[in-house]
């Protein structure tokens, strides 16, 4: 039950961020469900991965995936799929935190929370760069036959 809330919360937060970061209406809903098929893989590969960083990684590389063949079949930029479905990663909430300890003067506990959120930033981007980086390469090697 849990998930199921967690992913309908999903969708309608990548479908506003949609709205509004004024993507075309024909597509807000592809890109919601991206943000919910996110949020499902996140939930699937969290609980047996420890490791948030890896987890991260792979999550945001499958989404590039998705986005990339939903790009392609609507012949629009992935970009208008990517930032819908990948803003539930984003690590928004270690960034508040790291804030709020430095307002309450605990600078070591908000340099731990700043250092993993740039960790978590830093792995959705490699994430991305992987996935990207092997579609090139698959079409370097598809053209080459």
């Amino acid at each position: 039950m849990e998930l199921i809330q967690v992913l309908i919360g999903s969708f309608i937060a990548s479908y506003a961020f949609g709205i509004i970061f004024n993507i075309k209406k024909r597509y807000l809903l592809v890109a919601a469900m991206g943000g919910m098929l996110c949020s499902l893989i996140y939930s699937l590969i969290a609980p047996k991965i420890k490791n948030e960083f890896i987890t991260l990684l792979i999550c945001s590389s499958i989404i590039s995936f998705y986005c990339e063949a939903m790009a392609r079949i609507e012949k629009t930029p992935v970009t208008s799929f990517f930032i819908c479905s990948v803003i539930s990663l984003v690590p928004g909430g270690m960034m508040y935190y790291t804030m709020q300890e430095i307002v309450m003067g605990n600078m070591n506990q908000s340099v731990i929370y700043c250092l993993s959120a740039i960790a978590n930033a830093g792995a959705i981007a490699i994430g991305v760069s992987v996935a990207q980086t092997l579609l090139k390469l698959i079409g370097v090697i598809r053209r080459m036959r």
